[in-house]
């Protein structure tokens, strides 16, 4: 009876031995999603104003002491001579293949100097790290108007402070306020894909990187609102589409 109980503890040891070694050679489990396709169309074009600019918006404008000698912005609108729209948010709103892609380390930083949020409006991947800055000589906040984690508020008041933050949640737009100084304003879009780009003075902008397909482009504006368009594209082609802002 002692020797089966015997044969029966080593044949017990033997099993769980075998099974440990089964699961240390199992492969780990993969918990990232599958690769973003990327390919080489782009889609390229300017982002342009219909009819007049609207007014800029009446704020307090507060005390300007430690803003330096530039005052702050009149208007809430870059247009140029030829009705080219500048720091318009243009993105890749539908169509971008399911996947996981590559979300820079790097920090995108938004600056606050001569109490203007600098630049004013920006793109960031969902969870890419943001770097705000104080770069006056005076009390900041940075209270972002947002959704879930997208929403946050706290001061910085030094000279050369940084804060960091991730907005996690794909939204565009996300509003930054400055509660000291009433008239400081940045907008960031959060996008989980790597297709965005904010218009250059003459309302450039530029899509690359991507897969052939359907896209439907979005162009935002602060005070011009939003609009949208539909383009396809083959592999390795490149198309131009213009959009064309307000009323």
């Amino acid at each position: 009876m002692r020797r089966m109980r015997r044969l029966l503890a080593i044949a017990l040891l033997l099993c769980a031995s075998c099974s440990a070694c089964k699961e240390k050679q199992q492969p780990p489990v993969q918990r990232a999603g599958a690769p973003g396709q990327t390919g080489k169309a782009s889609v390229r074009g300017a982002v342009r104003l219909r009819g007049t600019p609207p007014p800029a918006p009446r704020v307090s404008r507060g005390s300007f002491a430690g803003c330096g000698n530039t005052p702050p912005r009149a208007g809430s609108v870059l247009v140029s001579p030829e009705g080219s729209v500048a720091e318009a948010f243009v993105w890749v709103k539908q169509g971008i293949p399911e996947g996981d892609y590559p979300i820079p380390a790097d920090p995108v930083l938004v600056d606050q100097r001569g109490c203007e949020f600098v630049p004013r409006v920006a793109g960031v991947r969902a969870g890419q790290p943001v770097t705000f800055r104080n770069g006056d000589e005076t009390l900041h906040n940075v209270h972002a108007i947002g959704s879930g984690s997208n929403r946050f508020n706290f001061g910085i008041p030094l000279t050369g402070m940084e804060v960091r933050r991730q907005l996690s949640e794909p939204q565009v737009m996300v509003t930054i306020a400055c509660d000291v100084h009433p008239w400081m304003r940045a907008y960031l879009g959060v996008v989980r894909h790597p297709f965005f780009a904010v218009t250059r003075a003459d309302g450039s902008y530029a899509l690359a990187g991507l897969p052939a397909g359907t896209y439907v482009v979005e162009a935002w504006q602060e005070a011009l609102g939003r609009v949208e368009q539909t383009v396809i594209v083959g592999e390795g082609e490149q198309r131009t589409l213009d959009l064309t802002l307000g009323q």
